[in-house]
């Protein structure tokens, strides 16, 4: 059981944020398992906690890469959350959405 004081203290809480998007030759910028590591180095540096956070960036003018994305949202989100559980990793996870324009 922790102290009073301990209970009271202040929490370091490290973010790391991923953005992934569609490369106009129709491949993610980035493979499903990035930021992992960042986020466990963030642990390793001594913070109480760690959200990992991907940001699936839609295309609102691209159709054929809106449905590219919609896909990748589903398969990098499962196997991430399965890493992450699976090795009890205290770590947050959310993956999102967010809308470019083009402009």
């Amino acid at each position: 059981m922790l102290s009073p004081e301990a209970e009271l203290a202040p929490k370091l809480i490290g973010v790391e944020v991923k953005a992934i998007y569609i490369r106009k030759w129709r491949q993610a910028n980035i493979q499903y398992y990035e930021g992992l590591d960042e986020a466990i180095a963030l642990l390793r540096f001594g913070l109480d906690a760690v959200r990992l956070w991907q940001v699936f960036v839609m295309p609102e003018t691209d159709e054929n890469a809106r449905v590219q994305m919609i896909s990748k949202f589903v398969e990098y989100q499962l196997p991430m959350r399965d890493i992450i559980r699976t090795l009890q990793l205290p770590i947050g996870y959310t993956p999102s959405f967010d809308f470019a324009n083009g402009k």
